[in-house]
Parts: C-alpha cells; sequence; structure tokens
C-alpha cells in the first residue's frame, strides 16, 4: 500500500489498496482532505499528485487534456460511465484552488491546523460535480484560507451506492458505479502498468505489497482504515476457460478443447457470459462429459449452432442430459442428428421452455434408454416434429424408455405436436423379477393431470400410438380440442381423454385400458393380444366425440397464480359466456413444497373447452402464516384421558386433516369402531385465546376403566428370611382392562418394589388382578415378590441411656 500527498494540501492524503475482487486484483484509492475522507470507487484510477518523499516509488499520469483555467485550476480528465461499455473521458474541475498564503508548516508535511480547515463543495456538501469539456468551470474567489476539495468520479465495477451528479446544465442524473468498466489500456508504464489517458491499470505483479505513510499521523492512517471495505463484484465474468473461450465480439462460445472442468448441474456455465451467447462452435471433435446435464442452458439469446457443430460433440457416454437445452428461448432446430444420445438415462427438462423450437433432429439410435423423462419437452409451444436424418418421418417410433421411472409431464403443453408415436415403448424389461419382466410396482409415474403434471397435459394430439404393454397412472389425461374420447376404429377400442372416476375408481380412461399386460380389452369384451406380433400390439388412436357448445364437458382448468400455474380438473358448459361459467380455485396448494394458501375469490372465469381450458385473471397465494402447536391434547370419552396430537404450521383461516394414529392415543385405548382416525384443523390465527378449532373435539375410545373395588389380589411377598409379608398395592382407577399397568407394592418397614398389573374381568362381571413381578414371572405365593428391609439412616444410632447404682447417668458413648 502506498500514500500520495497532494502538492497543495499538506492535509490532503491519497492512499491506494490493492484488492482481489473475485479472480481480478484492483487498485482502489482513498483521500483524506483535512481529516476528511473519501472513498474513490474506481478501481485503477489515479488523480495527479506530486510525491513529496523522493525515496517512495509512485506512478505519475498525464491526462490526455489539461486546460489551465482562469483561477489558476488545472482540469483533468475522468472516466465517465458510458453504455457503449466504452470509457469516455470527460473533463472535470476539481477546484482546489491556489493560495495566496501559505501555511506555516513545511508543505511535505502532514501538519494538522488547530482549527480544522473549513470545507466547502460546489452546488451541494459531497455532491460530485461534473463539468464538460467544451464548458470549463466559471471563476470562483475563495478566501485564503478555505479549501475546497476535488470532486471525484467513481468508475467501479464494485457494487458501491449509486451516485447523483449535477451537470453544469443543473439536471440531475445517476451514475451507477457498477455500470462504468475501466477504459482498456493502450500504453505500459516502465512498471509494467498500462495506462490510457488518466487511467493506470497496474500489474499485481510489479507492486510492492508494503505500506509506507508519508508523514502521516497515526489518526489519519486510522481514519483511512474505518473507510467500508470495497465489495466485490456481483458477478464476475471470464471469457476463457479450459477447453472454451467466449468472443464478445460475435458473442460466440468456441468450444476447442477437452471439457475436463465442466461440472453440470442447473448453474451458471461458460463464465457468466450465458445469457449473452448468440452462436455456439464445436471447431473441433470433443468428448462429452457423462455428465453433461445443464451445458446449453439459460441461453436466452441462442439462435443456431454453427454449422453441425454440435455432430463435433461426442455424446456417446452421456448418460445425465437433464436440461442441457432448458430455457433457450430463441433457438428453432436442435440437430442432434449426428450426435448418439442411446445412453442417455435423465433427459427430464432437457429441451423445457424453449419457446421458438420447432425441431428436434435425432439420429436413427434416438432415445434407447430413457429412465427420467420427465418435463423433458414441456412447455415447447411450437414443437411440432422430431425427425430422423434427412428425412420427416418421426423418430420417436425407435425410442425406448423400457427402465422409465418418471415421465410425468414429459409433452405438457405442447400444443403443435400433431402425433406421438410410443409404439415402441413398454415397460417389459427392467429390474423387476429374474425373468426380464417389471413388477408394476415400478412402472413408470407418468403424473396426476389434477395437479398438471400428466405426461400429455395441455396437448392437442392428432393422434396417438401405444403398445399394448404400456401402463399409465390412473390421473394421467391426454387432452384434445376435437373430443374427449379416444379411439380405434379397427379393434373397437376406446377410453376417456379425462379420467373418469367413481369414488376413488377409475372407471374409464388411458389407465384403464393399459395395464402393461400387452392385452387390450375391447369394447365388445373380446380381448387382442398380441404377445408375439409387435404391430398387433400397436394401437393407433384418434381423438372424437366433441360435444356442442352449452353442452357439459369435463376440462383439465389451468389456473394462473402469483406463485405459478395449477391446474384442476371440473365440469363445465362449453363454450358458454352467458351465463358466465367458472371454476372453484383451490383454497390452498403447494408449490415448490411449500404449501401457500388462497387469499383472493374462490372462484375464477373461464370459457370451457371440450377437454382443456384456462380461468381469468391471476389468483392470489400467500405463504404460510399461522403457527402450529406441538403436543395439544383434544379430550376423549374416558375420565382422565385424552389425545395428543401435533398441530403443524398452516395459514390463517385454512382446514387441513390430520390423521390420528395408535401412537398418539393413551396405553390401551382403541378408536371407536376404527371411527374418528382424523381430526380437522381449523386455524383461526396466531391469537392466545381461540387458535384452532378441532373436529371433532372429543375423540371417543374403547377400552374399560378399572372400578376401584377392583384392588383386590394383593401381590404375595417374601422378607429377607423368606417369610411372607403382608402388603397393599393400588391399582389406579382409569386402567384399561387387560393393559399392564405398573403399580407399587408397599409394606411397613420394607421398600417399595414395582409390579405390573393387569386387570381382567369375568362372565358374571367380577374383577381380578394378575400381577408380574420385575424379573417377568408371574406373581404367586411360590414365587413372590422379594422386599428388602429399610436401611437405617446414619442419625438413628443413638446411644442409650445408662444409670449407676447411685441413679445417676453414664456415659457408654
Amino acid at each position: 500500500m502506498r500514500f500520495q500527498q497532494l502538492k497543495r494540501d499538506p492535509n490532503a492524503v491519497m492512499r491506494k489498496k490493492l484488492v482481489k475482487s473475485k479472480k481480478n486484483w484492483i487498485v482502489v484509492s482513498s483521500l483524506s482532505i483535512a481529516g476528511g475522507l473519501f472513498l474513490l470507487g474506481g478501481p485503477s484510477t489515479v488523480a495527479k499528485a506530486d510525491v513529496a518523499t523522493a525515496s517512495v516509488k509512485t506512478e505519475s499520469v498525464t491526462p490526455s487534456a489539461t486546460t489551465p483555467s482562469s483561477t489558476g485550476t488545472t482540469e483533468g480528465t475522468t472516466p465517465a460511465a458510458d453504455t457503449s461499455g466504452k470509457t469516455t473521458d470527460t473533463t472535470t474541475t476539481p477546484s482546489v484552488e491556489d493560495s495566496t498564503t501559505a501555511p506555516t508548516a513545511d508543505s511535505t508535511k502532514d501538519t494538522t491546523p488547530d482549527t480544522p480547515v473549513e470545507t466547502t463543495t460546489p452546488e451541494k456538501d459531497n455532491a460530485v460535480v461534473e463539468t464538460p469539456a467544451e464548458e470549463p468551470a466559471s471563476d470562483t474567489t475563495t478566501d485564503s484560507t478555505t479549501v475546497k476539495p476535488a470532486a471525484f468520479l467513481a468508475a467501479a465495477p464494485t457494487a458501491l451506492a449509486d451516485e447523483t451528479t449535477t451537470p453544469t446544465d443543473g439536471e440531475d442524473t445517476t451514475a451507477k458505479a457498477a455500470e462504468t468498466p475501466v477504459a482498456d489500456p493502450t500504453t505500459t508504464g516502465a512498471d509494467g502498468s498500462t495506462v490510457t489517458g488518466d487511467t493506470t491499470t497496474t500489474d499485481p505483479t510489479k507492486i510492492v505489497s508494503e505500506e509506507k505513510t508519508l508523514d502521516a499521523d497515526a489518526s489519519t492512517v486510522e481514519a483511512l482504515d474505518a473507510v467500508a471495505p470495497v465489495a466485490e463484484d456481483a458477478a464476475v465474468t471470464t471469457d476463457s476457460g479450459t477447453g472454451w473461450t467466449y468472443d464478445s465480439t460475435n458473442t460466440t462460445l468456441n468450444i476447442t478443447g477437452a471439457l475436463t472442468d465442466y461440472k453440470g448441474g442447473d448453474t451458471e456455465h461458460w463464465g457468466g457470459n450465458t445469457s449473452a451467447i448468440t452462436t455456439v462452435n464445436i471447431s473441433t471433435p470433443i468428448v462429452a462429459p457423462a455428465d453433461s446435464s445443464y451445458m446449453f442452458a439459460n441461453m436466452t439469446n441462442l439462435t443456431s449452432f454453427n454449422n453441425d457443430t454440435l455432430s463435433n460433440l461426442d455424446t456417446s457416454a452421456v448418460t445425465n442430459a437433464e436440461g442441457m437445452f432448458k430455457n433457450d428461448k430463441n433457438i428453432s432446430i436442435i440437430d442432434l442428428s449426428g450426435n448418439d444420445v442411446s445412453k442417455a438415462e435423465n433427459i427430464s427438462h432437457m429441451f423445457e421452455n424453449d419457446d421458438l423450437l420447432t425441431t428436434i433432429k435425432f439420429s436413427d439410435t434416438g432415445l434407447k434408454n430413457i429412465v427420467n423423462g420427465s418435463y423433458a419437452f414441456a412447455n415447447d409451444p411450437l414443437l411440432s416434429s422430431f425427425t430422423k436424418p434427412n428425412t420427416d418421418i418421426s423418430s420417436m417410433n425407435s425410442w425406448n424408455a423400457y427402465n422409465a421411472t418418471d415421465l410425468k409431464a414429459m409433452f405438457k403443453n405442447d400444443v403443435s405436436l400433431g402425433d406421438i408415436n410410443l409404439g415402441t415403448w413398454s415397460w417389459t424389461k427392467g429390474t423387476g423379477s429374474t425373468n426380464g419382466s417389471r413388477n408394476p410396482a415400478e412402472w413408470p409415474n407418468t403424473g396426476d393431470s389434477s395437479i398438471g403434471e400428466g405426461m400429455f397435459d395441455g396437448t392437442n394430439l392428432n393422434s396417438i400410438t401405444l403398445n399394448s404393454y404400456l401402463s399409465f397412472s390412473p390421473g394421467t389425461a391426454l387432452t384434445s380440442d376435437s373430443g374427449s374420447t379416444w379411439s380405434n376404429s379397427t379393434y373397437n377400442a376406446s377410453f376417456s381423454g379425462i379420467p373418469q372416476f367413481n369414488g376413488t375408481t377409475l372407471v374409464s380412461g388411458i389407465a384403464k385400458l393399459y395395464i402393461g399386460t400387452g392385452i387390450i380389452t375391447t369394447l365388445d369384451g373380446s380381448t387382442i393380444n398380441g404377445v408375439t406380433d409387435v404391430k398387433q400390439r400397436m394401437f393407433a388412436y384418434t381423438p372424437s366425440g366433441a360435444v356442442q357448445n352449452g353442452q357439459t364437458a369435463t376440462n383439465q382448468v389451468t389456473i394462473h397464480t402469483t406463485q405459478g400455474d395449477i391446474v384442476v380438473i371440473q365440469d363445465g358448459l362449453v363454450g358458454t359466456t352467458d351465463p358466465v361459467q367458472t371454476v372453484n380455485v383451490p383454497s390452498t396448494w403447494t408449490f415448490n413444497g411449500v404449501p401457500y394458501f388462497r387469499t383472493s375469490a374462490d372462484t375464477a372465469n373461464v370459457v370451457y373447452g371440450q377437454t382443456k381450458s384456462t380461468a381469468d385473471g391471476i389468483a392470489d397465494f400467500e405463504s404460510v402464516k399461522a403457527s402450529g402447536k406441538t403436543g395439544m391434547s383434544i379430550p376423549t370419552n374416558k375420565t382422565g384421558q385424552s389425545v395428543t396430537i401435533d398441530i403443524p404450521d398452516y395459514y390463517e383461516g385454512g382446514t387441513q386433516t390430520i390423521t390420528l394414529t395408535d401412537d398418539n392415543l393413551p396405553s390401551g385405548y382403541t378408536f371407536a369402531d376404527g371411527s374418528d382416525k382424523t381430526v380437522t384443523v381449523k386455524y383461526n390465527g396466531d391469537t392466545a385465546t381461540n387458535p384452532y378449532t378441532l373436529s371433532p373435539d372429543e375423540i371417543e375410545l374403547v377400552g374399560e376403566d378399572v372400578p376401584t373395588d377392583a384392588t383386590i389380589n394383593n401381590p404375595s411377598a417374601t422378607n429377607n428370611a423368606g417369610n411372607n409379608v403382608d402388603t397393599t398395592v393400588t391399582v389406579p382407577e382409569g386402567t384399561v382392562i387387560g393393559t399392564p399397568t405398573d403399580v407399587t407394592v408397599s409394606a411397613p418397614g420394607y421398600k417399595d418394589a414395582t409390579v405390573k398389573a393387569i386387570v381382567s374381568k369375568d362372565a358374571d362381571g367380577n374383577y381380578s388382578v394378575t400381577y408380574t413381578n420385575p424379573d417377568g414371572t408371574t406373581n404367586s405365593s411360590t414365587n413372590a415378590v422379594a422386599l428388602t428391609g429399610e436401611d437405617v439412616p446414619t442419625d438413628a444410632t443413638i446411644n442409650p441411656v445408662v444409670t449407676d447404682q447411685a441413679g445417676k447417668n453414664v456415659d457408654v458413648s
């Protein structure tokens, strides 16, 4: 660290610090003027100053333009913010005036006057005054004892607070320090520093890592040290890394070598330049890492991969392609026709949210080993085809997902897809058993459409081809504007696009017809068994059954909320606007695992379609508010008995159901007739008087209390000599018939013992008690519980009173 002392003011000390910001080194300056502090946020910026002591090495930078003013001040250049990304020289007037009366102390020393020097600033105290080069500052006359500090424009990319500048035209502007880049270096100084205009960027290897104080007293040094540290850059970017470079001029990512440092995951890649990249160029064959997840994700301005650049990326070893092209909102075609992606198991979110994507080209091998395909192509509204090389034939009929576990929302909201072909897919292989077939419990989750996670939610297909070895989750829907019935006229097979339930039993839906056995039951009751013929087990279905306006149809209704979209299934009159149709908005919904509650209206207007529709407006959902309670007691029908439950945090005005188990019950009791196993809790808010309303407010239990006259048949006990001892015991009232209960055995002169009492009742209504000894044996006259005599305390050793022949007491201690 170094200090530079300004020539005209012995109290002005310039201090420079070498600070590490992320991966870069910058020089930050601080200026002390007459005891005041100024923090210059501009890295690598040095104000022109003369060094008082020649023994300290300093750098003197000559401004690109100087203009003497009529008052003897010097105008220098300071980098100004420019939205073009370049550094613009703007002339400023420091307004440090030559004094006609020199200080009595030597100007080379730090002199602190007895009375603080009055400091004034043009226009406004501590304001930054910027004077354009073409309009020099007007003459200013001040008393010789008054010093005006120079105003510095901080051009620091270090997240400093905004500074308000006042140009000469009087208009206030806000200069954000973080938006002002350092000028490009054009000159190299003798010490290794690079100079542009009045800006110096010093090579950190050339800086001596020591601090020298030029006649500055300790208080000045401490004051400078007290200046708030410069914050690190909020976001540091770099234009190169292992195996890649970024060309900012052409906004191109160039992959040139092995990506040995690449780490998968939904995080920032490519030096922080992801959102700026418009083109990706892979100029030489590169092997992609096995975990290539999110490799090209979040490139929101990406429009192309140069020529056949993706064919240079060897993806044959990639097993994790999760999110690989997610959120690439401006690319229209992704060509993987020269890539082998057959080993990719995780393709979840791979092409999700690609707004302009119309075509994905795959090689002949295609996707052969899908395990997790959730949200793989979700929310691609223009996606219309999956093609093979040099053809318009769909590549989907060569894919398979034998080992699939999760396929929910795979094609969600892909409204431009005309056809989906799952003819080669089946769940017949995997890890379910030794003969190669899979246990139905291992079949994949194709999603619950009632919560917006169905595999085909929001699609509008012309046809779908299914394999008879497929199965689907009961809640999976297949939406279409052409109707809710999907049928195959050749085999007279059909199912309802929107699942129909009778209570909890699925009556009609894709999961009703497709159960993974290879056998399809037709409407007339006949079966089609295509076990040996691949073509026979592939069935194409088309939608039909559209209803007229004003008729009822079951819809998958999307409701926009402040936390994201939710989906509900509800019936309504198709196309009707008069009267206005509504949909019920749930009172609660879980977003990303967190429960939220509705604070807006409980219904929303909607125009129902054949199978899908979207409600008007946006529903408000807020996070949890009401506090829960642990160990809350609920009374029961049994005297002295209660049920203990834990009530979790929820929300004011909301209700939820808590399921009770035997662990909630007092020992020995059960629920009456299997009922009352749930408690509905309504949250009335965080009030001390009545925070919850419980329903039911009393729990019915089964279990007979022991009457007081059941305390009979005292347990047998023996003393130290093995002789029987008369004992007493009390079986507490409320002890359940047949439930072991600890009771205490007491006898005068002996220590208490604990045995377990079990009360029974015979057919005549007579009660009896059986006791179990501490060692687990049944208590009886021949197997009694042993009692031990009571220990004599030490203070019980009282000396006897003895008298002699005369009748006088004798000490016998």
